[in-house]
């Protein structure tokens, strides 16, 4: 079995999620508290699963997707490459890029205004940071507002960046990439080679039509081992994932009419 959080020397209020060992501890806890007899209940398996029944399994790539350091939003029809080498984050609130030495960032978001200039007049106007130039031009298909800055957020800190405000489809994005002062002769110039690679994207159904892997619930016709419904239901994912997410191993013998999880459909560029 995997080590547990405690093992590892991690608090439990450290991890994004709590750990799997103290959950199972804690729910035991609480039934030997209740006192209830559960042995008369009814565990309600296959009603659980057919509601998984066509639920996105893995990421969404309609949520945005990565081919290399190349991020791509299809359903905003947007893109951006990252430096190569600096590690990649996507998530709801912000695509995020650290450098490999991690004095450096990049992060793509909603800007939260409603016109270029009213952003980049809000980021100029914070408490230490100071507009170096600024300029306002097409980039790619968008109209951009983008300014080099630098900023002293405490008085032994200088940071260098560009800030670039991009106007598309009725909503107003940021796009912010920082390092040390420093680190600006190094960093500066791929911040800015990645800035230039913000773009539309216009009619490529090869980086828009995308689709995410699914659960299918399909019910065994026979019994069967785990590894023998690996090659009667075959899925679009590797055999580990798909035993994993039945909760079996190879070898084991599953019943006839048990439901199952078939992993179906995904469909991303280059991956």
């Amino acid at each position: 079995t995997s080590p547990s959080a405690e093992e590892l020397g991690i608090p439990g209020y450290l991890l994004s999620h709590p750990d799997p060992g103290s959950r199972v501890a804690a729910n035991e806890r609480r039934i030997a508290r209740a006192g209830q007899d559960f042995s008369g209940y009814r565990v309600g398996r296959e009603d659980f699963l057919a509601r998984l029944d066509g639920l996105v399994y893995g990421e969404d790539p309609r949520q945005g997707y990565f081919i290399g350091q190349r991020f791509i939003q299809p359903t905003l029809g947007l893109e951006l490459t990252f430096p190569f080498g600096w590690d990649t984050q996507n998530s709801p609130q912000a695509v995020q890029a650290v450098s490999a030495q991690r004095d450096a960032m990049m992060q793509l978001s909603f800007a939260g205004v409603d016109t270029v200039d009213a952003g980049l007049g809000r980021f100029g106007q914070q408490q230490g940071v100071t507009l170096l130039q600024t300029n306002r031009q097409n980039l790619n298909g968008l109209a951009v507002a983008w300014a080099e800055f630098r900023a002293t957020p405490q008085p032994d800190q200088t940071l260098r960046g560009y800030i670039l405000y991009a106007s598309h489809n009725g909503s107003v994005f940021q796009l912010l990439g920082y390092t040390p002062q420093d680190r600006w002769p190094a960093v500066g110039p791929a911040l800015a080679a990645s800035f230039q690679t913000f773009a539309r994207i216009v009619n490529d159904p090869a980086l828009l039509d995308v689709s995410p892997h699914q659960i299918q619930i399909v019910r065994l016709d026979q019994s069967m081992t785990g590894r023998e419904f690996l090659t009667r239901y075959p899925s679009t994912v590797d055999d580990q994932s798909v035993l994993l997410a039945n909760q079996i191993s190879a070898d084991e013998r599953l019943e006839s009419g048990r439901l199952m999880k078939q992993i179906t459909g995904g469909r991303v560029p280059g991956q």
